[in-house]
């Protein structure tokens, strides 16, 4: 004859036994089941995170910075628009980032001086901009991330292929030959990576819609400027 005091024993050591399973499955995988929580992940190295696929740093909010009154809209109509060949500036053909060859203006009259901080509207007052960085040591390599919205509207930038262009001075000038533009999201773009060759107050002009002339006011093709800090290595 079976008590209800043998069957409650019965009863509590079956579930007795369900807990110390439960319990050594737990210190194998962690209180959760999961990894264990005080494993420690192997530090990626330290080259700036532009090949190891670490993501550059995340865009702060937005400033506000302006040093325009009027937005100057654009038109992709406007992108290959060529000023009559009698306008033509003697000693344009050939020159390299800011002359023409197609008889426009020269966009070095239409370039500001650099920006200080993170964001600034562009030089021509078509586009904000926004800009942060994996960490700026020379020797290593950078990757910028820009955010870009239109001053006309505040809508995002799509598709302006931007490109760097960095300068110490008149005759330090980077090669920035492979560097790489990718939009991962409607006006936020990631691109390089860059290696600055020696450390000092850099200026770093992002181009945007660089393969437009700016021949007509409302070309989409702009640039701004930013001083950048580059720290030694």
């Amino acid at each position: 004859m079976v008590t209800d005091g043998s069957v409650r024993a019965s009863v509590w050591a079956a579930l007795g036994a369900v807990v110390s399973l439960v319990g050594i499955t737990a210190a194998c995988t962690g209180n959760d089941g999961g990894a264990d929580p005080n494993a420690v992940a192997p530090e990626p190295a330290d080259d700036g995170g532009a090949e190891t696929g670490l993501p550059p740093l995340n865009l702060g909010p937005d400033t506000g910075t302006s040093r325009c009154v009027d937005a100057q809209p654009t038109a992709m109509a406007s992108c290959g628009t060529r000023a009559p060949q009698s306008d033509a500036q003697p000693g344009d053909a050939g020159q390299p980032d800011g002359a023409t060859d197609d008889g426009g203006e020269d966009p070095d009259s239409l370039y500001l001086d650099p920006a200080l901080g993170t964001d600034s509207d562009d030089d021509q007052c078509k586009y904000h901009v926004r800009w942060a960085s994996t960490p700026l040591v020379a020797a290593q390599p950078v990757t910028f991330t820009l955010k870009t919205s239109q001053l006309d509207g505040h809508a995002p930038t799509t598709g302006a292929a931007p490109r760097i262009e960095a300068f110490l001075d008149e005759t330090h000038v980077l090669a920035l030959d492979g560097q790489h533009a990718t939009e991962t999201a409607p006006g936020q773009y990631t691109l390089g990576p860059i290696t600055f060759d020696a450390p000092g107050a850099w200026t770093v002009r992002f181009h945007f819609f660089d393969a437009c002339t700016e021949a007509a006011p409302d070309s989409p093709a702009g640039h701004v400027a930013f001083l950048v800090e580059v720290k030694g290595p």
